[in-house]
């Protein structure tokens, strides 16, 4: 019963979303029908040797909503105020086990998955550039 435990402290739920920049749309039914990609086959991509999760949706989401306000930006007509609204998210229960921060040097001997932090007092907002706080309704 102990280590059940211990092995249900090391789950947590991430967010995904497919790179914006690719078809973002059949990225994600992939990712659905077949799983992640290993990291081996993100190398042959030309990819980072990681797939990009964040127990914070509104860090996962920030690429996405810049690249959607680019786009609508360099657009001729009438832009879309909010060209962002509709978009797929991915919710994974993912064991997280031993984790490391990136970069620390030693190597990821014994470490079943790595992070890295965010400085979640810059992150993105619909207003000024920056996340609102979180609020509970």
């Amino acid at each position: 019963a102990m280590s059940l435990r211990n092995y249900r402290q090391q789950l947590d739920y991430l967010f995904y979303i497919a790179d914006p920049e690719r078809c973002e749309k059949e990225e994600t039914l992939c990712v659905l029908e077949e799983g992640f990609t290993t990291t081996q086959r993100h190398e042959t991509v030309d990819r980072e040797h990681a797939i990009p999760m964040s127990n914070n949706l509104c860090v996962t989401e920030q690429l996405r909503i810049e690249y959607l306000l680019h786009q609508a930006s360099q657009r001729d007509q009438s832009p879309d105020s909010v060209p962002f609204r509709h978009g797929h998210v991915i919710v994974s229960k993912v064991f997280v086990g031993n984790s490391k921060p990136v970069g620390d040097g030693n190597g990821y001997l014994k470490v079943s998955s790595v992070y890295c932090d965010v400085d979640t007092k810059h992150r993105f907002s619909l207003n000024d550039g920056r996340c609102s706080s979180a609020k509970t309704h």
